[in-house]
């Protein structure tokens, strides 16, 4: 009874934290974005001058892990104790570490979405606590991954990007396809909307039902990608950075 005492205290059944994800434009001058709309190509200058349209674009979301504001972990400890005493409250698919802080369900997140649209990424059923920030890991999606696309087989894919690129002072566009298998993660931290201030997540008897919103700035996934330079492995690595740079917090929808 000391055992199981403890361990009923630090997890509650009842909590449940969906994650969602969408995206939009950054504000890279002092004009405001147009809102994209839905299936619409995604028209932006880069950077460094490329205009570019994205006709195409899949980014697979493999993992999601809240990370506990006091001392930064994961609870993988505790969590194991609780799965091994409560192991069908708490087993979830893709994810070997039986951490419940932890989404392992891949989402195949599509950037011709409409801007602000939400993608369901999956819920998890994380114990009480407060949570300061939130580990996104982009990686090779699985056959099980939700919103697979039906016109690109994203498995085993981490980034889909197709389109095309005008070079400054070009008179032609030329067509490009950027496509990786690597990881990539983003440590994001929990931030209010007024002013970005940091503001835990807070879960307990009180906050059981919460919505936990991601999002990324579309028209800087290209930024600092030289077309013209030593080719497709380091735009593969360069688009994979600068997306896993403009993921962020998107509290207030």
């Amino acid at each position: 009874m000391l055992l199981l005492g403890p361990t009923c205290t630090d997890y509650d059944a009842g909590i449940a934290v969906d994650v969602e994800i969408l995206h939009h434009f950054g504000q890279r001058t002092d004009e405001i974005p147009e809102v994209n709309a839905a299936g619409a190509p995604r028209r932006f200058t880069t950077d460094l001058g490329y205009e570019v349209e994205l006709q195409r674009a899949y980014l697979a979301i493999e993992r999601v892990q809240l990370v506990d504001c006091a001392t930064g972990a994961t609870g993988a400890t505790g969590a194991a104790l609780r799965r091994a005493l409560w192991p069908r409250g708490l087993a979830r698919a893709h994810d070997t570490s039986g951490v419940p802080t932890v989404l392992g369900v891949p989402y195949i997140d599509s950037a011709l979405r409409a801007d602000f649209a939400l993608g369901d990424v999956g819920t998890m059923a994380p114990p009480p606590g407060r949570y300061c920030q939130v580990r996104v890991t982009i990686g090779p999606a699985d056959t099980d991954a939700l919103g697979m696309p039906d016109d690109i087989d994203m498995v085993g894919l981490s980034l889909y990007l197709e389109g095309s690129y005008r070079a400054p002072g070009a008179a032609r566009a030329s067509h490009f396809i950027i496509e990786s298998s690597e990881e990539r993660q983003a440590l994001i931290d929990l931030v209010d909307v007024y002013q970005g201030r940091p503001t835990p997540l807070v879960l307990d008897g009180d906050h059981r039902d919460i919505r936990l919103t991601l999002a990324g700035l579309t028209n800087f996934w290209l930024d600092g990608i030289d077309f013209a330079g030593e080719g497709l492995p380091e735009e593969e690595q360069g688009a994979l950075d600068a997306i896993a740079g403009t993921l962020h917090h998107h509290p207030g929808l």
